[in-house]
């Protein structure tokens, strides 16, 4: 969403922001974190289900600034990497319907960013 295939086609990196929906209005907000498909793939895998949510937007290639003080969740957000989706785990995420997609102008576009104009 948030128009990754221009980005992408002009080499910009395109980046997570806000990965674990922390703008979402609730009961969404923790749908990342606590909801049934994450910590369902997450039980299989011996993983939070934030650290399903943030797995999912790095194994596409999309870096993502997890935000936490807490140092039990750092070291999840650290862990990341010694693990991998299976292709059926990632189509399921992939296709899921909750968070939804809203705030911006159309139903792909999340409102943080949306491209307007580009000046070259």
């Amino acid at each position: 969403t948030d128009d990754k295939d221009f980005m992408l086609s002009q080499g910009i990196v395109y980046q997570g922001f806000s990965s674990l929906c922390g703008p979402c209005p609730a009961p969404y907000n923790k749908e990342l974190i606590t909801g049934d498909l994450v910590t369902s793939i997450g039980k299989a895998h011996n993983k939070t289900g934030a650290q399903v949510a943030l797995k999912w937007v790095v194994q596409q290639g999309i870096p993502v600034l997890p935000k936490s003080s807490n140092p039990a969740h750092q070291a999840e957000n650290m862990d990341l990497f010694s693990w991998n989706l299976t292709a059926a785990e990632m189509a399921k995420l992939s296709g899921a319907t909750t968070p939804p997609v809203s705030g911006g102008s159309s139903a792909s576009d999340s409102g943080d960013c949306g491209i307007e104009s580009v000046v070259v």
